[in-house]
């Protein structure tokens, strides 16, 4: 949310790395990877999101997390959406 991507990724690949069968710090990757035009990075944990998430969709994905400010789930959503997640 503070457009930090860089501390975002290193977080995100720790989460991964002690959790790796969990989609979220996969998702918190590919928002943080495509923000910052990584689109190769973002579209590899796009597919590992799917992968272990199968019905995943930003409709979905939208409606279940609670954001106070609404431009920071968009920020997220068009970072989703960079990465080819179905709608």
């Amino acid at each position: 949310m503070l457009k930090q991507y860089e501390a975002a990724v290193v977080a995100g690949e720790q989460a991964v790395a002690r959790d790796p069968d969990h989609y979220i710090p996969h998702l918190m990757l590919v928002a943080a990877f495509a923000q910052s035009e990584k689109m190769d990075e973002a579209r590899k944990h796009a597919k590992e999101v799917l992968r272990l998430n199968p019905s995943f969709s930003l409709r979905r994905y939208a409606e279940s997390v609670p954001f106070k400010i609404k431009t920071d789930l968009d920020r997220r959503i068009s970072g989703l959406r960079k990465a080819g997640f179905p709608e």
